[in-house]
């Protein structure tokens, strides 16, 4: 049985965040809940290495979270990283969802149901890809995805900044998300990316490492997190967008490689793991970056 350190997002999952810090001290001896925000995830995972081999940190909140808490633990140990468990609290909880630890609200019962399978999980292994840019790399694990889905994302995170109050829980913040992608312009994607070969209707641009998307869509058959190679899907516009995410439809699936290089002609709206960004304009490569340890639940 292997020993937990957990690090949570007070604010994912609406009140999910703060009703988990009151539940794991009643469950977890000593000092072993971190906040985010609040702890410095270096300094904490150079303080568990010397017992890498028995313990593993749990990210319980988003895809955002968790690949903050992956991306330590690469930076202490590239060859073999303190493994990574999770809670999920977030609006899409994708990761959670390919790894086997989306299992409906949390609460009492699915909570110690959870930890006890957290300390017995067995270990497994996400390919980390690297984005390398004209400002510098970032790593991610999800997918990167560049264009309309994107900039809805950031007016999602907007609000949830914002107007914290409103977001409070898996179906509320899709909702929101939804209002967040009614004023989204039919903006082509193709004008400002070259060096692929993106169809004319492309709005968004989506390089996907697992077949989670969005709170579950699978973009593409086949997509794989552990085989070394990252696909690339083209989404359309409004309608053909929805209807993709819904499942409804397949978007164009451009193909699946182990390096992806384009040039952005101007900046375009990003998000990385579901964090929205900026990327700037110039030359971008796609790459793999090893690989992160991570625990493995039963679906």
């Amino acid at each position: 049985m292997r020993s937990l350190v957990f690090v949570v997002n007070p604010k994912s999952g609406g009140r999910r965040g703060p009703w988990l810090l009151n539940r794991l001290p009643l469950r977890i001896a000593g000092e072993r809940t971190m906040l985010l925000g609040e702890v410095d995830l270096n300094v904490l995972v150079a303080s568990l290495q010397p017992s890498a081999g028995h313990v593993a940190l749990v990210a319980c909140g988003g895809d955002g979270t968790a690949s903050a808490v992956l991306e330590a633990t690469w930076r202490m140990d590239p060859h073999a990283p303190i493994p990574v468990g999770l809670i999920p609290l977030g609006t899409g909880n994708d990761l959670a969802r390919v790894l086997g630890w989306q299992r409906g609200t949390l609460d009492e019962s699915r909570l110690d149901h959870h930890l006890h399978g957290l300390q017995s999980a067995p270990i497994g292994h996400l390919d980390r890809w690297v984005l390398h840019g004209p400002e510098g790399s970032r790593a991610f694990g999800n997918y990167l995805s560049l264009g309309g889905d994107a900039r809805i994302a950031a007016r999602f995170d907007a609000i949830r900044r914002h107007h914290g109050w409103l977001a409070r829980g898996p179906l509320i913040n899709r909702a929101l998300y939804g209002l967040a992608g009614l004023g989204e312009p039919a903006a082509p994607l193709r004008g400002a990316l070259t060096g692929l070969d993106l169809p004319t209707w492309s709005r968004s641009l989506v390089f996907a490492n697992i077949p989670s998307y969005a709170g579950g869509t699978c973009l593409a058959r086949g997509i794989s997190a552990g085989d070394g190679l990252l696909d690339a899907v083209a989404l359309g516009p409004g309608a053909a967008m929805a209807a993709a995410v819904a499942g409804l439809r397949r978007p164009r699936h451009l193909g699946r490689q182990a390096v992806w290089r384009f040039t952005l002609e101007r900046p375009v709206v990003a998000q990385i793991d579901g964090e929205p960004t900026r990327l700037p304009a110039g030359d971008h490569v796609i790459a793999s970056g090893g690989s992160w340890r991570v625990l493995l639940g039963h679906g």
